[in-house]
């Protein structure tokens, strides 16, 4: 999956002409409602994110609904979001066939694997179709840690699960 946040509209879709599976970054691209619409058209395989702290509620809500209408795949939506935006969008993705992914992001570290189980279960409970779990890593053991996580899932397509690493640290 290539995350995208170009902010000119042309080089933008030119560049997700190009690739199989993509994520655009709403709150990054700052792209109008109708340009949203126009990419979610253009590409079968879409993943729509918009940050609120990027942003705003109501942009990002404004947003993610229209991208959701015009039949985008999937959504992310970060853990911390209010429960009531979130419940908004799980209910508009539901009624209209978009898969949710709630997503978690650490950018200090990476946590104890029975943290990371129970970051996982809270993403479940709350709704996630697929799970996303991003944890900065200063080791090989932080990345392994990580990826103890599809052990623990029902379903190897219920999560998503990564580092940032800088290359050849260890």
């Amino acid at each position: 999956c290539v995350s995208i946040q170009e902010k000119d509209f042309a080089r933008c879709k030119k560049i997700v002409s190009g690739c199989g599976m993509v994520e655009i970054r709403g709150d990054l691209c700052n792209f109008t409602t109708a340009q949203t619409e126009e990419l979610v058209n253009f590409h079968p395989n879409l993943l729509y994110t918009h940050r609120i702290a990027g942003s705003s509620l109501e942009k990002a809500y404004t947003q993610m609904t229209a991208a959701i209408k015009k039949g985008v795949k999937y959504v992310d939506v970060e853990i911390e979001a209010p429960v009531d935006y979130l419940e908004m969008i799980k209910s508009f993705a539901r009624v209209n066939g978009c898969a949710l992914i709630i997503s978690y992001h650490n950018f200090e570290g990476t946590q104890s694997l029975e943290e990371l189980q129970t970051i996982y279960d809270i993403c479940r409970r709350k709704g996630a179709d697929i799970v996303k779990i991003v944890t900065t890593a200063h080791s090989t053991a932080d990345a392994a840690r990580v990826m103890q996580l599809y052990k623990y899932t029902r379903k190897d397509n219920e999560l998503v699960a990564n580092n940032f690493m800088e290359r050849g640290e260890e």
